[in-house]
């Protein structure tokens, strides 16, 4: 499953998850089926006008992690079909890690 989480540092599996998806600078997107993973930026912080759901899904993510979103950028997903999950910690290898057993709600 191709995954998105929104982050600050690009530190690999050890970065942080940020509070404020729409605000991350870059996203880290894990190949969960692969174990690889790369870093995109956030269009929206680097100012352009693409947003992120309609940039995630061009670059064929099915799932984010994340704390919280609003509603709009949940139907967003939803219509991209881009399952929207709730992060648990900081830890993006944590969050993976729950993902993977099944542990984490959907939004």
């Amino acid at each position: 499953m191709k995954v998105a989480i929104p982050i600050d540092e690009m530190q690999g599996l050890g970065s942080q998850v940020v509070d404020h998806f729409g605000r991350a600078k870059s996203f880290l997107i894990c190949e969960t089926d692969m174990g690889t993973f790369d870093y995109l930026s956030n269009p929206e912080a680097e100012g352009k006008t693409e947003a992120p759901p309609d940039f995630l899904k061009r670059h064929q993510v099915e799932a984010v992690i994340v704390f919280g979103l609003g509603s709009a950028a949940i139907e967003k997903f939803k219509n991209h079909n881009i399952t929207v999950y709730k992060a648990i910690s900081k830890d993006v290898k944590e969050n993976l890690e729950k993902l993977e057993s099944g542990s984490l709600d959907v939004l």
